[in-house]
């Protein structure tokens, strides 16, 4: 089901899911949409697009018994692109997302330096986009800050993560610019050295 800019003000346990090779998503982007409840009966919500809506917290209200965010228990991809997210704390039912792999909190109000703490116990995210939110010009470096502390991603604001970019942020993490210099230098001869076989492969 896709409800676009439908007025719709929260999910429904009675909205029917579609399937995608048997996976249920739920498309409820474009609406109006503040508070996340309703998903305690979606155990195999797979996708869930909550971009462009009125959402200022992931919490669930004040004084509900509803677990919100926190029922989609097998949620791979989540959406939540421009909303009106702001702090760490409002991020912070995404830590008990373990199955999450993919996850879109790009042009919201997002201006905590501490909202990547948030994802550090999230062993399966490999796809974050957090880019467009005024944090990130807090901190820098942003990129390599962010790997840093989320070493299962293999993209980070729709670009990759490479092989030497990661190990250089390895070298970072443990030895500042000083030993960034040094894993560069190692990886160059490394290169150079591979080179050099091939070209002696191929004279033989």
């Amino acid at each position: 089901m896709h409800v676009w800019s439908d007025g719709v003000e929260s999910p429904h346990d009675d909205m029917p899911e579609i399937y995608l090779f048997d996976r249920p998503i739920r498309y409820l982007n474009g609406n109006c949409i503040r508070h996340i409840t309703g998903l305690s009966y979606l155990h195999h919500l797979n996708t869930l697009n909550l971009s462009e809506n009125c959402i200022e917290t992931l919490n669930p209200p004040d004084g509900s018994l509803d677990p919100g965010l926190a029922a989609a228990t097998q949620l791979q991809t989540l959406i939540l692109a421009k909303n009106r997210l702001r702090t760490k704390n409002d991020l912070q039912i995404l830590s008990n997302l373990k199955n999450l792999t993919n996850l879109d909190l790009s042009k919201n109000q997002i201006d905590d330096v501490d909202a990547l703490d948030v994802l550090v116990n999230l062993p399966e995210l490999a796809i974050l986009t957090f880019m467009g939110n005024p944090f990130v010009s807090k901190i820098s470096p942003y990129r390599k800050t962010a790997l840093s502390k989320l070493k299962s991603l293999t993209h980070l604001d729709e670009r990759g993560v490479t092989e030497r970019e990661r190990k250089l942020v390895t070298a970072w993490t443990v030895g500042g610019i000083a030993g960034e210099r040094v894993e560069r230098k190692r990886w160059a001869e490394r290169v150079a050295t591979k080179h050099k076989e091939e070209l002696q492969g191929n004279s033989l």
